[in-house]
């Protein structure tokens, strides 16, 4: 990666760049504790345990979680050191939920898929493994993209793309609203999110460009839905 930030250094053009990290850079979701997470927090428990791994057991999602920590992290230290004349800031994306831009020439993937599986009736076991966290609508983050990219005066930091709490159990019963006629799967764990976030300056600036902020919830699963249906036609 810094290959890449070295080589947009020695390009003039290159006015500004913007590097895709994840909200579990930050932290781990866990909707049983309480947390306040500040704009420069890591998920320094990630690293940790990884660090400590000896076994070599399965770990499920931490190798990943760890690896954007320390990545981000060594990018930042790059930056800090050599002082590109570009702007650079971080996006930290939560789970992405809402429409999708050709479904016909994409399907429904990623964490939008996983709307689509508790529709069908699949893979609900993984489904019902997911903590109760924040999600962030797919324009809003493309927005938050094109602000990073543009506004004057950002720059030198994470924008965390964080919007309104969700959890499946919710998701299902927003669903079950949209399509009465249908049998929507039950998903018990209707836990919340109890964590403070930073997402103040990344909403500000969406809401610079979209008058609205952070979307709902349930515009967002209503747009997933769209694009389920057009994917289905």
């Amino acid at each position: 990666m810094t290959r890449l930030l070295t080589a947009a250094k020695n390009e003039p053009s290159v006015k500004s760049v913007v590097f895709t990290s994840s909200a579990w850079a930050a932290w781990t979701p866990d909707p049983d504790k309480k947390a306040v997470l500040h704009e420069w927090s890591y998920n320094e428990d990630a690293v940790n345990i990884m660090q400590n791994n000896k076994s070599g057991e399965s770990l499920g999602l931490l190798p990943y979680m760890a690896f954007k920590a320390i990545l981000e992290q060594r990018i930042w230290d790059w930056v800090r050191t050599e002082k590109p004349s570009y702007t650079f800031n971080t996006i930290l994306p939560e789970t992405v939920f809402g429409a999708t831009l050709s479904p016909e020439d994409q399907g429904i993937q990623s964490t939008c898929g996983m709307v689509k599986w508790l529709r069908d009736g699949v893979n609900l076991g993984f489904i019902a493994s997911v903590p109760a966290q924040r999600f962030v609508d797919t324009q809003d983050l493309g927005l938050l993209y094109l602000a990073a990219l543009t506004t004057p005066g950002v720059n030198g930091e994470r924008l965390f793309a964080f919007g309104d709490k969700f959890n499946f159990a919710k998701v299902g019963q927003i669903l079950q609203d949209l399509e009465p006629e249908k049998k929507v799967s039950v998903v018990k764990d209707d836990r919340w999110d109890q964590t403070e976030v930073p997402n103040h300056r990344a909403e500000s600036l969406v809401r610079a460009l979209n008058g609205r902020g952070w979307a709902t919830l349930e515009d967002s699963i209503a747009d997933c839905l769209s694009s389920i249906k057009k994917l289905e036609k």
